[in-house]
């Protein structure tokens, strides 16, 4: 593990569900105030759990690489770069029991990838902090699902659009 990736310890106690996606689930931790984005994988009833979508460390590198490099300098204060933390599969397996009776049906044909060594640690920004209250004002919340798009044209002015 490198040394500016941290690390989640075994205690699933203090973490909660947050939601999910088609490939993602996303608890969130009551102390600290940080989620963590696990990589989902298929649930295999014959079989062992199998992932339908290969997701490597190098791929969550590359995705805080792209934050950090495209969206940060674009985006500044508006968008937290997330941080690449290591998970053990008994840390997992345990989440993946906890959360069970709080997903929908709908999603539980796929389960966290006990197999995963890392998940995605960003700050958790669903509640509001104390300061809020005291500017008494309506609260706006977006997110911005980002896409990492590779797009090549030899045209010069197109290019610039997405440099």
């Amino acid at each position: 593990m490198e040394s500016s990736q941290g690390e989640v310890g075994d205690d699933v106690d203090c973490w909660e569900y947050r939601g999910e996606g088609n490939a993602s689930l996303v608890i969130a931790n009551k102390k600290t105030h940080k989620v963590l984005k696990l990589h989902k994988c298929l649930l295999d009833p014959n079989s062992a759990k199998t992932s339908d979508v290969t997701y490597s460390a190098a791929d969550m590198k590359q995705q805080v690489k792209y934050a950090e490099s495209i969206l940060k300098p674009l985006l500044g204060s508006y968008i937290c770069v997330p941080e690449m933390v290591a998970v053990t599969s008994n840390f997992l397996q345990s989440i993946n029991n906890k959360m069970k009776d709080c997903r929908p049906s709908a999603r539980l044909h796929k389960t966290v990838d006990v197999n995963s060594k890392f998940a995605l640690s960003l700050p958790d920004l669903s509640f509001l902090h104390p300061f809020h209250d005291e500017f008494n004002t309506p609260v706006y919340c977006v997110e911005i699902k980002v896409r990492v798009y590779i797009y090549i044209t030899t045209d010069p002015c197109m290019l610039s659009l997405f440099v």
